[in-house]
């Protein structure tokens, strides 16, 4: 009988340069800031700590899902999506829409 072989999930490395830790500790400081903008700093600062995803999960009481989504957006290259004003919440639309059969 072949053994089940258990899936192990890695998070993703945030590996952060300067001047970013810098303007993310701004961020999550800021009384203007809007609130998706201070809790994708505050996951992005956890994640180059070190921490596990349920970790931040729980400490910052959000879904384990929005955790791995902003922590793989930022180390893919999203720097500017997660630090700019008005980035969008979820993937970039086109402006094209699919035909209809």
């Amino acid at each position: 009988m072949p053994r089940a072989t258990k899936r192990v999930l890695t998070a993703v490395v945030v590996d952060l340069a300067e001047p970013v830790p810098a303007r993310l500790l701004r961020l999550t400081a800021s009384m203007t800031a809007q609130v998706r903008q201070v809790l994708r700093a505050k996951i992005v600062l956890a994640a180059a700590d070190g921490l596990a995803n349920a970790a931040i999960a729980r400490e910052l009481k959000v879904s384990i899902n929005t955790v791995r989504k902003w922590r793989g957006r930022f180390a893919a290259g999203g720097r500017q999506l997660c630090l700019t004003r008005n980035a969008p919440a979820g993937p970039v639309s086109t402006g094209r829409r699919c035909a209809s059969p």
